[in-house]
């Protein structure tokens, strides 16, 4: 599946190890992933920086504003330019309208 996402794709998605999901016991980490993805595009003749990277998160980066932060730039640094989350649970709901409000507005203006 990874060589033909690197041979046709426009996005890339992948996620990290969550528990009872797909990913479920993978042991390799997200920049492993991503090494092996450019590679593949490399291999099939293709420049990997032409292919948008797509990620997401579970609970754990919507806990508060500095871990959300904290996330997407770890993945930034990666060559990740799209974030998706699930929403958590009732809890963290006050954190995930305060990422809404102040945090995703700055990381759009921030330079990729």
């Amino acid at each position: 599946m990874l060589r033909l996402a690197a041979r046709h794709a426009d996005v890339w998605d992948t996620f990290p190890p969550i528990p009872k999901a797909a990913t479920d016991g993978m042991t390799d980490t997200m920049a492993d992933r991503v090494r092996h993805f450019d590679g593949a595009c490399r291999d099939a003749g293709r420049d990997p920086a032409v292919v948008r990277r797509s990620t997401w998160t579970g609970s754990a980066a919507l806990q508060s504003e500095a871990a959300f932060r904290a996330w997407v730039g770890e993945h930034r640094a990666l060559g990740f330019t799209d974030f998706t989350a699930g929403l958590p649970g009732p809890a963290h709901h006050p954190a995930v309208r305060r990422i809404a409000a102040a945090v995703l507005p700055e990381l759009r203006g921030a330079t990729v």
